[in-house]
């Protein structure tokens, strides 16, 4: 999410890794992120009915606002390719 030229990622504000630890393994896992008000939360799944929480943001936006996924390999030479699907907005 993008506000005043900063962007939030849904890792934990205390994860100085880099690239970010991940406390799941890819491609088998659900995201959700909820909220209310200012405050944005981001959970993972292994089964998609288990939910465990991951990471907090407190973040004002306008009334209206775009809505975008993204995907990184945290390296500049190699490529990701991402398949997301069961995608629900509202």
């Amino acid at each position: 999410t993008e506000t005043d030229g900063e962007c939030v990622a849904i890792y934990p504000e205390n994860d100085t890794a880099v690239p970010p630890v991940y406390p799941v393994d890819y491609p088998l896992v659900w995201m959700k992120m909820t909220h209310a008000g200012d405050r944005f939360d981001a959970s993972f799944s292994q089964d998609g009915s288990t939910w465990k929480p991951y990471c907090s943001h407190q973040l004002k936006l306008a009334s209206a606002l775009l809505v975008g996924l993204g995907v990184t390999s945290h390296n500049p030479g190699e490529t990701v390719t991402a398949r997301f699907s069961n995608l629900v907005i509202g």
